[in-house]
């Protein structure tokens, strides 16, 4: 049903997410700012389209992080 997407911020900052479908459509976004430290976000099976492999990125001021995750 859900999903946490945890992460790492070496100073407060805003991070957005953005999830992507098997075909690189954008389906999801999120952004917000966090504090120091370890973090995470929420990402629930309603906030997608269907089940499947999806592409997610974690952008901040530090750098961009890629990885994939499989939503049942």
């Amino acid at each position: 049903e859900m999903t946490l997407l945890w992460f790492n911020l070496p100073a407060n900052t805003g991070v957005t997410l953005r999830v992507y479908d098997s075909r690189g459509q954008e389906v999801y976004t999120k952004a917000g700012n966090f504090d120091k430290g370890e973090n995470h976000i929420i990402l629930r099976r309603s906030d997608l389209i269907e089940p499947g492999m999806y592409a997610y990125q974690l952008e901040s001021e530090f750098g961009i992080a890629n990885r994939k995750l499989m939503m049942y």
